[in-house]
């Protein structure tokens, strides 16, 4: 789209000059030297001077180009004429198709063609990747920027002749004009394109270059970053930033690669109701909650407490047990938000330290330790007569028990005793009567044999 936009105004230039060319730059010559005469004749203002010698000098430059004379200006100083000023093919082959230092050509042989931006021949294969800017590898593209020494540079000129493709002089012929390299950058092309070391200035590169070196803007002195320098098949100079990302991670909100943003450990905790705060020494984080919330990630709720009141009197004011405490109040519940209860306790207790009582000069201490040991004893003795009385009770309870136990054996065994000798007085007299019975069938069978026996006889 440049190149476009450049041939068309060179058009527009050129044919914006032919009303008004003249046969040779002889006769222009001839015409300023004459004006330079006369100069006391007529005046003429700066600003009419310098115009007319601009249109005068563009004239002759351009009829040279259309009639590709050579010029006869002394020391060429007047119109650098670009077939004159080459280097690289004699002025006879040579041809011109601007006014400007680098519009030439020279003739090529049938396997190469003339390149009109590096200036030189390039053999047919190279020229056509050249250009479409396709180009299929590495080594194509190392040959496509290999280039000859710069072309129209003076002797004396500071450009470099290793990053230099051309030189040309700026609109008012001041100065030269050094026009760098693909891979080459800086004020006279002596800086190698290295996206890391240095801000990339080239009109040729995207958006002018780079915004920032590499090697700044990857923060490569800090825990082991890294830059990659990187050129693109098409001579396209960048970086890529190799952020530790345990430290340094990118920023996004800045418009190229960095690594410019401190990783902490913020980074990788969530605080639901509130923030994050880190310490860079420790390397440690933690959730600052909002009000009401708590927990180690403040999700939580607690509820909206009141400060703690300043810690009250010891209680009792001496003694060797006593307690100092403080209170607070729930704030949420005073809203009237009974779903904002608070959680923890209101008060909170304290030991005190031991404190001597003092009674009319007598430590209270001792008054107590005193107390304490005539209780002790009063207490000893109370049960010790207690004792002694519930073992006389008990034991006259046990005797009562035990005689009432022994009458009641006692009885007991009577009982038993004239049982027995009831039961055995009825057996003998059942025994008797048994005895007698046997006695009687006896004699009555007797009785009857006696009467049998006398029946006989």
């Amino acid at each position: 789209m440049f190149d476009d936009c450049w041939n068309s105004i060179r058009q527009l230039f050129i044919e914006y000059l032919i009303p008004i060319e003249n046969n040779n730059d002889r006769v222009i010559i001839e015409t300023f030297e004459q004006t330079q005469k006369n100069e006391t004749i007529r005046t003429i203002n700066n600003v009419t001077y310098l115009n007319f010698l601009n249109a005068l000098c563009l004239t002759a430059c351009y009829s040279r180009y259309q009639e590709n004379l050579e010029p006869i200006i002394n020391d060429r100083i007047f119109c650098p004429f670009p077939c004159v000023i080459q280097e690289d093919c004699s002025f006879k082959v040579c041809k011109n198709y601007g006014i400007f230092t680098h519009e030439y050509e020279c003739p090529c042989d049938n396997s190469s063609k003339w390149d009109r931006d590096s200036n030189e021949c390039l053999p047919n294969s190279i020229y056509k990747i050249r250009q479409t800017r396709n180009y299929p590898d590495m080594l194509t593209k190392e040959k496509i920027r290999r280039q000859k020494n710069p072309r129209n540079c003076e002797p004396y000129s500071k450009c470099s002749k290793n990053g230099t493709l051309f030189c040309t002089l700026d609109s008012n012929y001041e100065y030269t004009v050094c026009v760098c390299k693909l891979d080459y950058h800086g004020s006279y092309c002596q800086d190698k394109i290295n996206a890391c070391l240095f801000r990339i200035e080239h009109h040729l590169q995207p958006n002018g270059g780079t915004l920032i070196a590499g090697n700044t803007a990857c923060n490569v002195n800090s825990s082991g970053n890294k830059c990659v320098a990187l050129i693109s098949a098409e001579g396209d100079a960048s970086y890529q930033c190799q952020c530790n990302e345990t430290h340094w991670i990118p920023d996004i909100e800045l418009p190229y690669p960095n690594c410019l943003q401190k990783q902490t450990k913020c980074d990788s905790i969530v605080c639901v109701h509130g923030f994050c705060v880190s310490n860079n020494h420790t390397d440690q984080a933690k959730c600052v909650c909002n009000p009401g919330y708590s927990g180690p990630a403040c999700e939580e709720w607690v509820g909206v407490w009141s400060e703690w009141s300043e810690w009250g009197q010891c209680r009792p004011t001496c003694g060797d047990i006593r307690y100092s405490l403080r209170q607070r109040d729930c704030l949420s519940m005073k809203l009237g938000n009974k779903s904002k209860l608070c959680l923890g306790p209101p008060i909170e207790y304290v030991k005190c330290s031991e404190h001597l009582c003092i009674y009319k000069g007598v430590s209270y201490h001792y008054l107590y330790y005193s107390i304490q040991q005539n209780v002790i004893a009063i207490s000893f003795t109370f049960n010790a007569v207690v004792c002694v009385t519930v073992v006389v009770i008990w034991s006259l309870l046990f005797l009562a028990s035990t005689k009432s136990f022994y009458g009641l054996l006692k009885k007991l065994y009577s009982q038993r005793r004239q049982i027995k000798i009831n039961r055995l007085r009825r057996a003998t007299l059942e025994q008797d009567e048994s005895e007698m019975s046997v006695n009687r069938c006896e004699n009555i069978n007797n009785t009857r044999e006696d009467s049998d026996e006398t029946n006989k006889y």
